[in-house]
């Protein structure tokens, strides 16, 4: 499973070989959902819960569609906005290379 977000959109793939057996494209990118629910800075709690209600609700069919094609074995994400979270959450830097715990 491929995922790539953006400032407006979403990216989902999943499949076995080079072609995805299913791709879709959601208008959920970072910059997007920024501007429509999170309009201070830093955010307040209520809103945060808000919008992780309201995905949760637009994540349920593709969620569904991208598992009907199979159960992923690998996720990818491969976006700036990944790597961000993936930082914020306590990753290493990728210049600290590959099963580097940052330490």
């Amino acid at each position: 499973m491929n995922l790539d977000i953006g400032g407006g959109s979403l990216e989902l793939s999943s499949g076995v070989d080079e072609e995805p057996d299913v791709a879709l494209s959601l208008p959920l990118g970072a910059g997007r959902l920024t501007r429509e629910w999170l309009p201070d800075d830093p955010p307040g709690r209520r809103r945060v819960a808000m919008l992780r209600d309201w995905l949760d609700t637009e994540l349920a069919e593709p969620s569904a569609i991208v598992l009907k094609a199979g159960s992923p074995d690998l996720a990818v994400a491969t976006s700036k906005t990944f790597r961000s979270l993936a930082r914020l959450t306590g990753a290493a830097p990728s210049a600290a290379g590959p099963g580097s715990n940052g330490r």
